[in-house]
């Protein structure tokens, strides 16, 4: 009886074994068609087209070439890094040999990529903010909106008389910011409190200004960014300043000469 009861023992075990590799057999299978027809199948199609049009740009480019396929290469491993279950470090394998892609672990990958580069954009706007910081005395010459409730700017010199000789007008822009620095309201905050012209404002920000290299700060939009100011009109000594010097042509003298045949 120990015998038959060993042998049904053996036979139920046998059964279990044979149904798990079965489940095994069918949930690779169910893998191997969604890897065909699902996410892996878009990405795969999305990727062999980029891929042709790659080989062709890597071919036919010299050292841009070699470049590019060095960094695709990295961008590769990465994706299979990221988008392929492992086992061991090494990538799993379906039934009929094709890789076993996993939407849950690429989802994992990139979201942490993304909080990453998120931290690292916050850090970098952080450094720049606080390295650049500026506090300067800015006589107005005029301000302009840009974007109604979001972009500003204004212009002024940092010293009297304003003067192309002198070189001494500035360019600065006012705009919204989530942080570093935190400005919501910039039309309220800031640029309401700027008189279009004859002031002299007290001006607090960030950003760097070599005048050298004025082409590159316009081409890029890297002009100095204004957060806080303080105005007030002119005193007397710069209202003498601002009137009293350099060479202005009075407007008397603007008057066409009259010609000398017909004068009386």
């Amino acid at each position: 009886m120990a015998n038959d009861k060993d042998s049904k023992n053996d036979d139920l075990l046998r059964r279990i074994d044979r149904l798990t590799k079965n489940a095994k057999a069918a949930s690779d299978a169910a893998g191997a068609v969604q890897n065909k027809t699902g996410l892996y199948g878009k990405l795969k199609t999305v990727f062999s087209a980029a891929s042709a049009i790659y080989d062709g740009v890597v071919k036919y480019t010299g050292p841009f070439g070699a470049a590019l396929k060095w960094a695709g290469g990295h961008m590769k491993d990465a994706f299979m890094w990221s988008a392929f279950e492992r086992e061991g470090g090494d990538i799993q394998r379906n039934a009929d040999g094709s890789l076993n892609f996993s939407g849950k672990r690429l989802g994992k990958v990139f979201a942490a990529a993304a909080a990453g580069v998120l931290a690292l954009n916050i850090a970098g706007q952080a450094a720049y903010f606080y390295s650049t910081q500026f506090d300067e005395l800015v006589y107005t010459t005029g301000k302009q909106e840009l974007v109604e409730g979001e972009k500003y700017q204004f212009t002024g010199c940092t010293s009297l008389p304003c003067s192309t000789e002198l070189d001494n007008g500035k360019h600065f822009k006012v705009e919204t910011s989530l942080f570093f620095p935190r400005l919501i309201n910039p039309d309220d905050d800031v640029y309401a409190n700027i008189p279009m012209q004859d002031a002299a404002c007290q001006v607090k920000g960030y950003g760097m200004h070599v005048r050298e290299a004025r082409f590159l700060i316009k081409k890029f939009d890297w002009w100095q960014h204004v957060y806080d100011v303080q105005c007030r009109p002119y005193t007397d000594a710069e209202r003498e300043t601002a009137i009293g010097s350099g060479e202005v042509t009075p407007p008397t003298s603007l008057k066409a000469p009259v010609p000398q045949h017909i004068q009386p």
